[in-house]
């Protein structure tokens, strides 16, 4: 999260309801792949990188889904 924006729960939330009022649920819903951040550094790093070799071993397959 950026410094210059809020941190609280309540921010949180609120901007969650807006993303969901502009449809951004739905775009979540139709994705290939989602990556969620909700640890640490270190372990978004490695779902990063799975899903990267994941997405390029579908690549070389020719398997998109």
């Amino acid at each position: 999260m950026r410094d210059s924006e809020e941190s609280s729960v309540e921010a949180i939330e609120r901007r969650d309801r807006e993303n969901l009022k502009l449809g951004i649920g739905e775009v979540i819903a139709l994705a290939d792949f989602m990556l969620v951040n909700d640890g640490e550094l270190d372990l978004f790093k490695r779902k990063t990188e799975e899903l990267v070799k994941k997405i390029l071993d579908q690549g070389e397959c020719g398997d998109r889904g």
